[in-house]
């Protein structure tokens, strides 16, 4: 408990002594129990260096489409301290197949050539997209895959690991809607919490300084 203590106050205090030049843009302070929530033993989907910033998605959501364009401009600002990853939501039957399209695409290198397009198919153009063929004739359009190199893929163990993984996180965090945002495996927010996607966005930017002074102030204390 006393650990805990020191390290919230120390980190508070390194936000605080932040340059105006690696502070987050200039917004409200978040509301926390409102705007976000803590997530007690929570840890980030990997131990890769920086700030894990993960938005948890279904391409088959509505919502999720329209927070594309301030996620994107989030992108823009995303300080270097902090790395994004996406996280396919396993709502329903659909939407692991829809997972498995998201993990092909990553696997093949072209996940951000992809992204947008496997969005559009079900807004706009309303397809369901959960028959493997029809995902591999987009892929095919966007990026020339052929059949054999998706299906290399898309059957492997390696993607069918990942969609369960993607379960597993999901219950971890306490997800159970999508878009949401966790930060560092210890923060929650979401467009519902927030109001707004461009203000969930700034709440992210918030959260990844608040993770990167806590993540400080215990490398502080680990010196000690």
């Amino acid at each position: 408990m006393i650990q805990r203590v020191y390290r919230a106050f120390f980190a508070a205090f390194l936000i605080a002594a932040t340059s105006p030049a690696q502070a987050a843009p200039s917004s409200a302070e978040p509301v926390e129990g409102r705007e976000f929530v803590e997530i007690f033993g929570g840890k980030p989907a990997s131990d890769a260096p920086g700030v894990e910033v993960a938005e948890l998605f279904w391409y088959g959501c509505p919502h999720c489409y329209r927070a594309e364009p301030d996620v994107h401009e989030w992108l823009k600002r995303k300080p270097d301290h902090a790395r994004f990853e996406r996280i396919p939501m396993l709502l329903n039957a659909p939407a692991i197949e829809h997972a498995k399209a998201f993990y092909t695409a990553a696997g093949l290198g072209i996940e951000e050539k992809m992204h947008l397009p496997l969005f559009r198919a079900l807004q706009v153009q309303r397809k369901r997209m959960t028959d493997p063929a029809e995902i591999q004739g987009l892929f095919q359009s966007v990026a020339g895959v052929t059949p054999e190199q998706f299906h290399a893929v898309f059957d492997s163990f390696e993607v069918d690991g990942k969609v369960r993984r993607t379960q597993v996180l999901a219950s971890e965090w306490g997800v159970n809607s999508v878009p949401t945002v966790i930060v560092g495996g210890r923060y929650r927010t979401s467009g519902s919490m927030a109001g707004t996607y461009k203000r969930m966005m700034e709440v992210v930017d918030h959260l990844v300084e608040r993770v990167h002074a806590e993540d400080a102030a215990e490398a502080a204390q680990t010196k000690n």
